[in-house]
C-alpha cells in the first residue's frame, strides 16, 4: 500500500496525500480490531466510527460485490447492506435545491478562501417532463 501511495503522490496535493496516508493506516486497524472483537465476544459493532462509515459508503457505491467480499473477509466488521441503505434513506433527496449540498459547497468555499486557493464550481440543472393530465401532489 505504501508503494501505491508513493506512485500517486505526485498527482495529489500535500493535504490530500496526508489524508489518504492517515486513512490507509486507520481503516485497516479499525477493521481488524472490530473483527477481532467479534471473534472473541461473538458480538458485532452497533456503532461505527466515521472513517468506517465513509469507507463503507464509498466502497458500496463503487462496487456492491467488492463490499460484500471485504465484509466477509473482515468477519462482518463492516455494516450490513441494509444498514447502509438505512443511512442513505435519511438523506433528503426531495426535488429542488438540496440544502445539504449547498451547505457543503459553502463550507468548501470558506475553506478555500481561508487557505487562499481558488475554487471553481459548476451548477447543473435538469428538468423532468411530466405526462399530460398528471398532477404532482408532492406526496
Amino acid at each position: 500500500m505504501e508503494d501505491a501511495l508513493e506512485n500517486i503522490k505526485a498527482d495529489l496535493s500535500a493535504e490530500a496525500y496526508l489524508e489518504i496516508q492517515e486513512k490507509s493506516t486507520l481503516i485497516p486497524k479499525v477493521l481488524f480490531e472490530a473483527a477481532d472483537k467479534k471473534k472473541k465476544t461473538g458480538n458485532h459493532e452497533h456503532t461505527y466510527k466515521d472513517c468506517i462509515k465513509k469507507f463503507a459508503l464509498s466502497l458500496h457505491l463503487k462496487s456492491a460485490s467488492a463490499y460484500r467480499y471485504v465484509r466477509s473477509c473482515f468477519e462482518s466488521a463492516l455494516p450490513s447492506e441494509s444498514t447502509i441503505r438505512r443511512w442513505c434513506s435519511k438523506i433528503d433527496a426531495s426535488p429542488g435545491f438540496n440544502k445539504l449540498a449547498l451547505d457543503y459547497l459553502r463550507a468548501k468555499s470558506l475553506e478555500f478562501k481561508r487557505t487562499g486557493k481558488e475554487l471553481l464550481c459548476s451548477f447543473t440543472l435538469d428538468e423532468m417532463a411530466l405526462k399530460k393530465h398528471m398532477q404532482f401532489t408532492g406526496i
